[in-house]
This record gives C-alpha cells, sequence and structure tokens, in this order.
C-alpha cells in the first residue's frame, strides 16, 4: 500500500506536466487504414497541425479575423490513397505513410512544401488562405508535404476515387 501510494506522489505531478502542456485541440475523428503501422501517434499529426496553425496567426494582415485552430478529422494513410480524402492533395507514387488532418483556423499556405506550392499554379481552389483546410504528414519524418485551405466559396475539386 505504501509503495503504491508513492507511485502515485511521484507519477501524479508528472501526468499534471503532461496534461499541461498538451495542445489543447479537442475531439477528432480518427482513421488509421488497415495493415498500416505509422510510427508517429494522432496526437502527433495533431500536433503538428495545431503549431503550423500557430505559427500562422501572427502573419494574418488583418488580426481580426483570426479562427481558432481546432483539428476535427486525423487519418493515416498510404501516399498512394491521400488524394481519396481531398481532391487537393497530388496523386502519390510512393507507399510511404502520411496522416492528414482536417480543421478550422488560420490556413494562410505562404510556404512551398513537397506537395504544395501556392506560387506553382495550381487549382485556385487549392491555393487558400481559409479559415479552413487540410495538411498532409509525412509518418517517417512528421515534417510538412502540403497544406491546402479550403475556400467557402471554391470548394476544393472531388476526391479522387482511384
Amino acid at each position: 500500500m505504501a509503495r503504491r501510494l508513492r507511485l502515485l506522489l511521484v507519477l501524479t505531478p508528472v501526468l499534471m506536466l503532461v496534461v499541461a502542456c498538451a495542445t489543447p485541440n479537442g475531439p477528432y475523428a480518427l482513421s488509421i487504414a488497415p495493415g498500416l503501422a505509422p510510427r508517429l501517434k494522432a496526437y502527433d499529426a495533431v500536433r503538428i497541425t495545431r503549431a503550423y496553425l500557430d505559427r500562422q496567426t501572427p502573419q494574418l494582415a488583418a488580426p481580426g479575423i483570426h479562427t481558432p485552430a481546432q483539428v476535427t478529422a486525423v487519418w493515416a494513410v498510404d501516399a498512394r490513397n491521400a488524394r481519396t480524402l481531398d481532391g487537393c492533395i497530388p496523386r502519390g507514387d510512393s507507399g510511404a505513410i502520411v496522416w492528414i488532418t482536417e480543421g478550422v483556423g488560420d490556413y494562410l499556405n505562404l510556404e512551398a512544401y513537397p506537395w504544395s506550392d501556392p506560387d506553382a499554379g495550381g487549382s485556385p481552389a487549392c491555393a487558400g488562405p481559409g479559415t479552413a483546410g487540410t495538411i498532409a504528414i509525412d509518418d517517417a519524418t512528421g515534417a510538412i508535404l502540403g497544406v491546402w485551405p479550403t475556400i467557402p466559396t471554391l470548394p476544393h475539386p472531388s476526391p479522387d476515387p482511384d
């Protein structure tokens, strides 16, 4: 009994620190494709997405239009199937695992990423900025592969069912 009490006294502050440092997000839908064993966890994809969105906020031309960030859905899929979730995602050609997150926030898309470049001349529906969007994250490295803001007046192309 004394051993359990000591363990509880030691672990409680550690757990409180972990909870206090966690990025608040709220609930989100999660799907991991059958047969995949991702290296990252869903909360890593949420954390990476939230960090990206938080970095965008100071870059808003009109800070009054800030949209608080929240990830609403997370998927782990084979890169070849990522386009089935959002028509802005390019057709993948590798069997790598990628995380796709969807949510709301300041999706400004001001940087070039391997899968999305705001200056590449792709579909205007995929370039943004927007108050919602999709982000692709490489499971092996945790690097953002692409950002596709959602523009309410210009919907994303239909997902490619392959």
